[in-house]
């Protein structure tokens, strides 16, 4: 999602960078919907478009925005999106599929 300008491209053309996209974006909203129940279905997903374009960029939420007040004890419950505890695992899963795989990460901070 963006807008690559001429003068962007010129530079991504000078520092021999690559545009890569966010993988799958569907994923980028979706993962929000998922629970501690049912997230093997994004890890799934994650991992067949992540190796189709070998490369990208995933995002997986740690929270959970609602327009509508979210009671608290929905943060706990297995089967409200709000639960985010699924995701340290998945990453970790994803990752370490990957590298398995020989795969590596570029972190630069």
């Amino acid at each position: 999602m963006g807008l690559i300008t001429l003068a962007l491209s010129r530079i991504i053309q000078k520092r021999r960078l690559q545009v890569v996209e966010v993988t799958a974006l569907s994923l980028f909203y979706l993962d929000a919907e998922h629970t501690p129940e049912n997230y093997q279905r994004i890890v799934d997903y994650s991992i067949k478009a992540l190796e189709k374009n070998q490369a990208g960029i995933l995002v997986l939420h740690d929270g959970c925005q609602r327009i509508y007040p979210v009671p608290e004890e929905a943060y706990y419950d297995k089967n409200y999106p709000a639960n985010r505890s699924w995701a340290p695992t998945a990453l970790e899963y994803i990752i370490s599929y990957f590298l398995a795989k020989g795969y590596t990460f570029d972190i630069d901070f």
